[in-house]
């Protein structure tokens, strides 16, 4: 399994449309060499911090979609975001139609029998060892807001691919990836090039197999029309720094061949899970960050300068932004720069909610008697300040702990990542609405006695077992803790003597799974209460299952403007279900469960309030 991954394919967005119909004239190539970039905060971000994200430039909108991923919980997501390019604020799309959890996808805007859509292709809807890759396309609407199964024939499964759009020929390009989540924390990556006709709803095999990679970047060179392929890892653990070419101007991409890239320059690190863009206004593919090796993240910026004719040039921008890999980066065609969001955070042991736009110097005019530069948002004067980049203080703890700290040289204490842009327009919840708290970290806190974790900087999952009661197979209540008190207004807490089979409200502290067993199981088929104020992380039940059979969890009367998530797991960590539809609709989720203790998790997607939502579990018809 190669984790965190796909955000990256986002370099592969269809741009020639904007690049030749909104850019103008191409200026001269040597005039337009990237320069005096500089990386900077924008003024709003995700409301849910996600790694191995997919998204899409739409075109004609001026919006980038970011879709599913893994939040800093494992969960594997179904959300829909949308950044407005123009003001730079998020809005979580609210779907109907089929469901897509996935992560490993990649996500593209193309042309359609004169409609154009966004394609979801490939993926995984889980994390486990082995768990087969996705075959299936999803096609999103976003004028309808529908997702819909797209028949295709001849799609392979596949997940960690590099994906791009060639607008000409109206195709596809997948290379490489993987088939399953592999064993052990690697998958084993394929060298097939894949070629998906949208009209024809067709995917054929290209001619001629690529090299065998996975975690790789691939965007589309619309002056050359050719696809640039960079980077990726052949073990799942070390980066390459190679770059390969597919070129488009003969044909169709099916008979097209895949050919190394002869380029001169210093190169950049070796690297995989980066984020990758083109810039076809300064003739460079932009790259940033990923992973050299299995938790050495990295943090720079290069550029891939084509703007000599025939020559290919590597080129140190000098722009340090926090450490990250998975993320997910684009071309903004009309403010002419690099917008990269989410990703895995090393530092800050978390999936990010950031958004970072990467502005360079404005591409000179094509008069050479008079070179005057013409900004297109010129870069301040003033000095990038320094933040200090690591865990937030926030108190409290989350049912998957932060990472254990691995031998290795010390991160830098701080990092430039440049200034926050002021913002344009007001983001955040109704003035006459409760403040929604922001999401915490997870602070640095002991692992539990029983965890399953996913090191997205190790790209893998790892399992931590203490030999206690909360890993024995008969698991007793346990004694309150001393000190403890019942909340005003609850049923009191038992004594030991004489504890209760089951309860209908909500006990503190409940914020890590562990902590569930603290209390009585959740009574069946009654209707529970709890609450989660600001800055509580979320909510765990232990429920306790008497016979095997089908059984139907549901959460209800989530408070208005809030958003919450229903999720089951076991008690190793390992997540069994969920249901996470966007707003404050009811939650419900059916399972097949053999006789044993369960835990399950309401969790604060968006947003927290002191008002009290119902939860339920029911045997099911």
């Amino acid at each position: 399994m190669i984790k965190p991954i796909h955000a990256l394919w986002i370099a592969s967005l269809p741009l020639v449309g904007l690049g030749a119909g909104l850019l103008g004239p191409t200026p001269p190539a040597a005039s337009a060499q990237v320069s005096g970039c500089r990386w900077e905060q924008g003024p709003s971000d995700l409301p849910i911090g996600v790694y191995d994200a997919a998204g899409a430039i739409a075109e004609g909108e001026r919006s980038l979609y970011v879709q599913g991923g893994i939040d800093r919980d494992g969960v594997v997501r179904d959300d829909l975001w949308r950044l407005n390019l123009g003001s730079l604020e998020v809005e979580r799309i609210v779907t109907s139609g089929a469901r897509a959890t996935r992560w490993g996808h990649s996500l593209t805007w193309a042309q359609a029998g004169g409609r154009a859509r966004l394609y979801l292709i490939g993926g995984n809807t889980s994390q486990a060892d082995g768990q087969a890759s996705e075959k299936r396309v999803y096609t999103f609407d976003t004028g309808e807001r529908t997702w819909r199964i797209e028949p295709m024939s001849g799609m392979p499964s596949i997940q960690d691919h590099a994906a791009a759009y060639d607008p000409q020929s109206g195709r596809i390009v997948l290379q490489g990836g993987c088939s399953d989540n592999g064993r052990g924390g690697g998958c084993q990556p394929q060298t097939e090039t894949y070629v998906v006709d949208v009209s024809a709803a067709e995917v054929r095999r290209g001619q001629r197999d690529g090299p065998a990679l996975a975690g790789h970047s691939m965007v589309y060179d619309p002056e050359a029309r050719r696809m640039l392929m960079f980077g990726g890892t052949w073990d799942g653990r070390r980066g390459t720094d190679e770059v390969y070419t597919l070129s488009l101007g003969g044909g169709s991409p099916e008979s097209a061949i895949w050919e190394p890239l002869t380029v001169s320059g210093v190169r950049p690190e070796r690297r995989f899970n980066h984020g990758a863009a083109y810039d076809p206004a300064r003739h460079a593919m932009i790259v940033f960050g990923g992973l050299k090796v299995d938790g050495e993240p990295l943090n720079d910026t290069w550029a891939l300068d084509f703007s000599s004719p025939g020559v290919a040039v590597w080129r140190d921008l000098a722009q340090l932004n926090q450490k990250r890999s998975g993320m997910v980066m684009a071309w903004d065609p009309i403010a002419q720069l690099t917008v990269q969001v989410s990703g895995g955070r090393p530092l800050g042991s978390e999936a990010s909610k950031d958004i970072f736009l990467l502005r360079c110097s404005a591409v000179p005019t094509d008069t050479p008697e008079a070179p005057t530069l013409t900004p297109v948002i010129g870069p301040s004067s003033t000095p990038t300040p320094i933040r200090t980049i690591g865990p937030s203080p926030t108190a409290g703890g989350t049912m998957l702990p932060p990472p254990p700290t691995r031998p290795g040289p010390s991160p830098t204490p701080t990092e430039a990542i440049g200034t926050r842009v002021p913002p344009a327009v007001t983001v955040g919840p109704d003035p006459t609405e409760t403040p929604m708290a922001s999401e915490p970290a997870p602070p640095d806190t002991a692992l539990p006695e029983t965890a399953s974790l996913w090191l997205p900087w190790l790209g893998k999952t790892q399992s931590v077992v203490e030999p206690t009661a909360a890993a024995s197979a008969t698991r007793p209540i346990a004694t309150p803790r001393p000190g403890s008190s019942p909340t005003p207004g609850t049923d009191p807490i038992p004594s030991p003597a004489t504890p209760l089979a089951c309860t209908s409200v909500e006990r503190e502290p409940n914020d890590r799974l562990l902590e569930s067993l603290d209390w009585p199981p959740l009574c069946a088929s009654v209707w529970s209460t709890g609450s989660l104020p600001a800055g509580d992380p979320g909510d765990y039940f232990r429920i306790r299952v008497e016979r095997d059979g089908r059984y139907r969890l549901q959460l209800e009367d989530v408070p208005s403007g809030r958003d919450y998530d229903l999720l089951l797991y076991d008690f190793a960590g390992s997540l069994l279900g969920s249901s996470q539809l966007p707003g404050s609709l009811p939650e419900e989720l059916t399972v097949d469960l053999v006789a044993d203790e369960y835990v399950l998790r309401v969790y604060p997607s968006s947003g927290r309030s002191e008002l009290p939502y119902r939860l339920r579990w029911i045997t099911a018809p």
